[in-house]
């Protein structure tokens, strides 16, 4: 199947799948995708898992302004093809939490360089950057990844402060942070 195909199918099988009722939710709860099929996560890792890893087909489905393709995107996205400048562009282009949460836990958490991701990010002025910044570092946590001393000691500085923020979203996950980093 050519890689045009597989977009082609995997479209379909988001159409098959859609839910109207939740697409609607999402639609007027401020989500400004071009398309929102409503799918819930485990019907998109099915799909994912119908499909070979492909560097094009996720790069085409992660440009693409639709909810499903970009979630999609993260779990067909071979890790072992990711550049820093790739990643760099992705983070850029994340406008969810929900993409962060997804991006971080099937893609960028098994990247040799999510640390650099994170000190990269952290500093940011952009929430969305802040917030995957402490989503990854969480991730890494979760997974029982090696983390270097001086990136923990800097981002459990920088989430003391975000703890603090006036973003609730932002306040929560630095706390969750902090509470998974206490001795």
């Amino acid at each position: 199947m050519s890689n045009t195909e597989i977009i082609k199918s995997i479209k379909n099988d988001f159409r098959l799948g859609m839910n109207g009722v939740v697409s609607t939710s999402m639609r007027n709860k401020g989500m400004d995708y071009k398309i929102i099929f409503g799918l819930a996560l485990p019907q998109i890792r099915t799909i994912a898992e119908k499909y070979p890893q492909s560097q094009e087909v996720a790069t085409t489905l992660w440009n693409e302004n639709i909810r499903e393709s970009k979630l999609l995107a993260t779990m067909i996205y071979p890790y072992s093809d990711m550049n820093i400048s790739v990643a760099k562009e992705w983070i850029n282009g994340i406008k969810y939490y929900e993409v962060s949460d997804i991006a971080t836990m099937f893609l960028f958490s098994k990247l040799p360089f999510a640390e650099d991701l994170i000190m990269d990010c952290i500093e940011s002025d952009d929430e969305n950057k802040i917030y995957f910044a402490l989503r990854l570092f969480i991730r890494l946590l979760i997974n029982k990844t090696e983390i270097t001393s001086s990136t923990t000691d800097k981002v459990k500085s920088y989430a003391k402060k975000y703890s603090k923020s006036d973003n609730i979203t932002i306040a929560n996950i630095a706390n969750d942070l902090i509470f998974r980093t206490e001795d």
